[in-house]
């Protein structure tokens, strides 16, 4: 009888994450299809998802990896921190690219920002200057569940 018991409550537990799992995945491909249609203009509470395409953030972020951005107030950003941005100079201009923040150029009173950004990668060249309305956000992680899913539901 108590073996009948642990059946029926494992069969419920059972139904209950494959729901979550469901949900999940509708959620992300909510997600998926709102940053292709907005062109990645829009944000989930403040989070955008990102998916790397180059290698010039390797080794951390080999190409294919999902990452979260999260929006970040200019003053709190450091340099060390990955950022996303829209290029406007030179070779990045138009695309959107993820570097590691190398320096970080302030006039007197904070209010002229200018952020410099560069690729972990030794081929990468740095950019010549970033400003703040170009910046979706700093990398706050990579998932490795959400790459997965995201090269299902895009394959």
């Amino acid at each position: 009888m108590e073996s009948d018991m642990a059946k029926k409550i494992i069969k419920i537990v059972l139904k209950i994450l494959y729901q979550i799992l469901i949900i999940f995945c509708i959620l992300l491909i909510g997600v998926v299809v709102l940053q292709r249609v907005s062109n990645s203009n829009r944000t989930i509470l403040g989070y955008r998802i990102f998916r790397v395409i180059t290698g010039s953030m390797e080794p951390e972020y080999d190409i294919g990896t999902v990452v979260i951005c999260k929006e970040t107030g200019v003053n709190e950003i450091k340099v060390g921190q990955d950022i996303v941005y829209f290029g406007k100079y030179g070779e990045y201009n138009g695309k959107i690219i993820m570097h590691e923040v190398i320096g970080i150029d302030k006039d007197e009173n904070g209010n002229n920002v200018n952020f410099h950004a560069k690729g972990l990668h030794s081929a990468s060249v740095e950019d010549p200057q970033i400003k703040p309305d170009q910046i979706y956000g700093v990398v706050k992680f990579k998932s490795g569940i959400l790459t997965v899913l995201y090269n299902w539901a895009t394959s």
